[in-house]
Formats: structure tokens, sequence, C-alpha cells
């Protein structure tokens, strides 16, 4: 039913499900990124910084050149390349870092033939530290306390949907999550445990984003 809905060219929902971030998740997800993406753009920098660090040596050895402007530029290579090594650490640090003020955020996926939507469902930073369900009994204060949280709802961000058929959207399955890259710039993470259709999905998403859908058990 869903194929033939499919082929005539009807969105049809795949999955839905809802989870808490997790510090660790993100992280694991962002690894798997980082050597997808990040590790090659390193090696490619390094390459280049090395190549003009070696002419650069070549050049004091031999004389040949401004010797001050040699040393000068010998210096600016092997700063650029601690830099180069340090920074996918450092990103991974920061993230590490900015993952504390996200824990307890929860959020909502949905997953079409043709769209991913993903939308916060509860923020403690928005909220404050009491869930909707935990509202007080009294009823000035139930009314009091409904009323803030429709406030408050509206400052939630709006949901991200994120179209398939993009030729910039990628997505990695490992045996537990789903990594989602958009541009090789943006990452979302999404544990499989959140959906009881998993092969399912990756039999559909497979045959939607063809080539762009990979799948490795091992990460």
């Amino acid at each position: 039913m869903i194929d033939e809905r499919i082929s005539e060219g009807i969105s049809v929902q795949i999955a839905r499900g809802e989870y808490e971030s997790s510090k660790d998740d993100i992280l694991r997800g962002f690894g798997i990124f980082q050597k997808k993406y990040t590790r090659k753009n390193t090696i490619i920098q390094m390459v280049l910084v090395c190549i003009a660090l070696i002419i650069q040596i070549v050049n004091l050895c031999t004389d040949s050149g401004t010797k001050s402007m040699s040393v000068l530029l010998i210096g600016v290579c092997v700063i650029l390349g601690i830099y180069v090594l340090k920074r996918p650490g450092d990103t991974r640090r920061k993230l590490a870092e900015a993952l504390d003020t996200v824990q307890g955020v929860i959020y909502n996926t949905e997953i079409y033939t043709d769209r991913i939507i993903i939308s916060t469902v509860y923020d403690p930073e928005v909220k404050g530290e009491e869930k909707p369900e935990d509202i007080s009994t009294n009823q000035q204060e139930n009314v009091e306390n409904v009323e803030q949280a429709g406030e408050e709802q509206d400052e939630l961000p709006p949901a991200t949907v994120i179209h398939l058929d993009n030729p910039g959207v990628e997505m990695t399955e490992t045996k537990d999550l789903y990594v989602l890259y958009i541009r090789k710039i943006n990452v979302y993470v999404i544990p499989k445990k959140a959906f009881d259709n998993n092969s399912e999905i990756r039999e559909q998403l497979a045959a939607v984003m063809g080539t762009r859908y990979s799948v490795n058990e091992a990460a």
C-alpha cells in the first residue's frame, strides 16, 4: 500500500517517535560526521601546510630568497599546522560543553517518504523545571500555569523540515542511531529506540535517498 502511494507521488508517514536528547548520542553522531567529512578536510589541509613548509625549508637551506621571510613563513606553517590538527578536538570539546544545556530536551521526529520533520516538544530552559503534566492541582495556580505554559510554548523553536530529495542531505544508520547531515554542515542525531519499525525505515529511506543513505553497524 505504501509503495502504491509513493508511486503516485503521495507523501506517506513511515514512522513517528519522541525521544529525550542524549549528550552521549549526539557526541557519537558528531564523531561519525567528523570521520566522514572533517577528517578528509583535515588531511588535505595538512598536506598543503606540509608542502608549504617543505618549500620554505628548501628556500632557507639553499639561500634562495630572503632568509628572514623563510623563517617567518616556516613559523606560520607550524602554527597553522597545529591549529588544523587541534581544531576537530576543540570543536568536539566546545560541543560537549554546549550540550550540557540541552539535557532533558524532548524532540518529536516524523519520518515521511519525502521529508523528515524534527520539532521540540519540551525544553526545560523554556518551560522551567516542571513538565506540563506536573502543573499544580490548585485551581487558580492551574489557570496561571496553563497560561504560562501556553506562552512559553510559543517560544519553542519552529519545527525543522528536511526534504529527502535535497542532494545535500545524507544519512548514516548505525546500530542504534540515525545520523542526518545537511550540506556537510548541520548534523541531527536521532536514536533508533524512538521507533519500533526500523527495518521499514531503512528500506523506505534507502529507496528514496539511494547512495546518500548508508549503513554502518560498526559505528
